[in-house]
């Protein structure tokens, strides 16, 4: 189980504890009276978690939609710049940190 502010991320090998799993959760947010949003409370082949797509049939990750247009967006806009802040670079590099733990190791060329 992978807790991050308000989701959960629960991974089982089989349906059967998935199920149990899921039932004990239902019963433990009606009991604590919290809301539940039921597109995330699936089980599914892929799953979208922290803006990682987790496809649990190829066993393979990838960065949401969102998540890639931003970075995308965030290096097009610093190439047009003849200088950067540190805040600005940092902010950057933060992304590039986020996105190179997501993508498969062999695509990621440092020069």
């Amino acid at each position: 189980m992978i807790h991050y502010l308000n989701d959960f991320l629960v991974v089982q090998a089989n349906m059967i504890k998935a199920h149990k799993y899921e039932i004990n959760f239902d019963n433990l947010y009606t009991q604590l009276k919290f809301s539940v949003n039921l597109k995330k409370n699936l089980i599914d082949i892929t799953y979208i978690f922290l803006s990682i797509e987790l496809d649990s049939i190829n066993m393979m990750t990838h960065l949401s939609f969102d998540k890639q247009q931003k970075i995308i967006q965030l290096v097009n806009s610093m190439l047009t710049k003849n200088s950067l802040s540190y805040k600005k670079l940092q902010t950057l590099l933060n992304f590039l940190s986020f996105a190179a733990k997501i993508v498969i190791s062999e695509r990621v060329f440092l020069r």
